[in-house]
């Protein structure tokens, strides 16, 4: 299973993630009780363009890796649209 784990070609969605936060400037906190405060906290800060920003990546990433993902994206997109109005 460590084999299939080395050879995969599949991006890992932690370190996508990750790499997203920290382009936002933020980090990850690692204790999991404070998660969703934290992830609300991370929602206020983000400015919308830096949303929309990240949407942008994230939908050419599903597009070319993850079709499935590209209609994850698409509906938090319109869930953005509908907060930020």
């Amino acid at each position: 299973m460590d084999d299939e784990l080395a050879t995969s070609t599949e991006p890992d969605p932690q370190a996508i993630f990750q790499s997203i936060l920290a382009e936002a400037g933020l980090s990850p906190e690692d204790d999991v009780e404070e998660e969703s405060e934290n992830e609300t906290e991370m929602v206020q800060k983000l400015k919308e363009e830096d949303v929309g920003r990240v949407l942008a990546q994230l939908k050419c990433f599903a597009a070319e890796k993850c079709p499935k993902m590209l209609s994850a994206v698409a509906i938090a997109e319109t869930a953005l649209g509908a907060y930020a109005c």
